[in-house]
Order: C-alpha cells, then sequence, then structure tokens
C-alpha cells in the first residue's frame, strides 16, 4: 500500500466508522459450532449477528476480525491527534518566522545611539542644546540616559516609547544639522559677493 492508497483508505474509514455500528460483540452460533461478530443496536441495545466466522483461524485473524472497530476507530483518534499535533506546531514555527522577519527589519536603536555617542557633531549638539558635559563618554551616556528616560541603551530596542523618544531627539538633531549647513552656504555666498564685488557690474558692461 502507498501513501496515496492509505490517504482514501483513511478517509472512507473516517466516514464510514461514524455511521457503522458503535460496539462490536462476540457471539456464538450453537447451532453450527461457529463464532459469530455481532453488533449493538445504539437505540435498542439489542445485539444482533451480523457475521459467522465459517472455518476455524488463528488467533491473531481471530483478534482483527472482532476488534476491527475498534482497531479502526483507536487510528482514527491517534491520526486526528498527530494532525492537531502537526497543526499546532506548523502554527508556532510561521509564528517564530513572522517574529524572526519583524526583528531582521527592525532597526537596532540602541547600536544608533552608540555610535551617534561618537560622533563630535552630536556631542557638541548634545552639550550647546542639552548642556551635556561632553569631556568623556560615560558623562555623554549619563546625560543621554537621562534626556531619553531610560537606564540603558537596551531599552531602545525593547521599548516603543524609549525608541520613540531616541527618534525625536535624533529628529532634531538632523534638523539642526540642516539649518547649520544652510548657514554656512549662506554665509559662503555671502563672502563670494564681498570677495568680488565688481563681477556683476562686469558682466552687465559685456
Amino acid at each position: 500500500m502507498n501513501l496515496a492508497t492509505a490517504r482514501s483508505l483513511y478517509l472512507k474509514a473516517r466516514s464510514s466508522i461514524a455511521t457503522a455500528s458503535p460496539e462490536y460483540t462476540r457471539l456464538f452460533d450453537h447451532n453450527a459450532h461457529r463464532p459469530q461478530i455481532g453488533a449493538r443496536d445504539p437505540l435498542t441495545r439489542l445485539v444482533a449477528p451480523i457475521a459467522t466466522i465459517l472455518r476455524p483461524c488463528h488467533v491473531d485473524d481471530e483478534e482483527v476480525l472482532f476488534n476491527s472497530r475498534d482497531y479502526i476507530e483507536a487510528c482514527i483518534l491517534v491520526a486526528e491527534q498527530s494532525f492537531d499535533e502537526v497543526r499546532r506546531l506548523k502554527r508556532e514555527v510561521e509564528q517564530l518566522q513572522a517574529k524572526r522577519q519583524r526583528e531582521a527589519g527592525r532597526k537596532d536603536y540602541a547600536a544608533q545611539c552608540a555610535m551617534a555617542c561618537d560622533k563630535p557633531a552630536f556631542r557638541q549638539w548634545l552639550a550647546d542644546v542639552h548642556g551635556a558635559d561632553i569631556s568623556d563618554r560615560e558623562r555623554i551616556a549619563t546625560r543621554l540616559r537621562s534626556i531619553l528616560n531610560i537606564r540603558s541603551r537596551g531599552e531602545l530596542n525593547i521599548d516603543e516609547s524609549a525608541a520613540a523618544r531616541w527618534k525625536s531627539l535624533q529628529a532634531d538633531f538632523e534638523a539642526s544639522l540642516r539649518t547649520r549647513r544652510k548657514g554656512i552656504r549662506h554665509q559662503q555666498t555671502i563672502f563670494d559677493h564681498s570677495s568680488h564685488p565688481n563681477t556683476q557690474c562686469e558682466e552687465i558692461s559685456r
């Protein structure tokens, strides 16, 4: 028997066992001196013969014949429990895969914060805007934890509120950098014009 045939027979067995007599029992035909298989009616509870063993058979064959219903029902029960377990494990695997995908796409804000503390521009901004003592890394880290209301940078990766505060602080720093760069470019433009006051007039005269 191959797996495809087994699957087909399993479905047939599950369907048949649901409507078959709920109980088989051993009987004996004293007239024919033959063992019989009896089925109990679910309504009347009376037992009637449904099969007669016409020749002596091995004890194992007899066991299969008399207990066939119980064997089939037991196999179906074990199979259904196994299917439930497989489905449960499949859901767990899918959840773990989804979690890993989310974690893979999640930014490491703690690492971002650590790297930012090594940047001179960020350090100076902390000093100018937040009054941080930037004489050493520990003082910078202490002031940053106070600003972000965290005990350690690791909280930035597990606490959404802490991560939001870090992103807001980082956005403020980036905005400050952009403003500073615009100011530098503006000053450079003024300097260029002041260094060449007659350039525009020469162009017009031409």
